[in-house]
């Protein structure tokens, strides 16, 4: 993976989460998600935009390292004990 110049464009890409589960297996899905990630040059950022997230009014979260928000249930016990944080880029 390569970084961009900030000159080149980037594909947008549309990514659905699928199941929580996708964290911790490997399926065709987490395996595409890899090749993706190789094939990829490395961004100079990201947008992540949630339906998850139900708040009055409209924000902004700008962390280097953003609070991972568990919004799922009946998954296994040591699911949210993975150190899953998004690091800054």
């Amino acid at each position: 993976m390569h970084k961009t110049s900030g000159k080149e464009k980037m594909p947008l890409l549309f990514i659905g989460h699928g199941s929580p589960m996708n964290a911790v297996l490997i399926n065709d899905y987490t395996k595409s998600m890899s090749v993706l990630g190789t094939a990829l040059p490395r961004p100079a950022a990201i947008l992540v935009i949630s339906a998850h997230w139900l708040t009055n009014g409209t924000y902004i979260t700008s962390s280097d390292k953003p609070k991972q928000i568990y919004d799922f249930m009946d998954s296994p016990k040591n699911f949210t004990t993975l150190n899953t944080r998004a690091a800054a880029l």
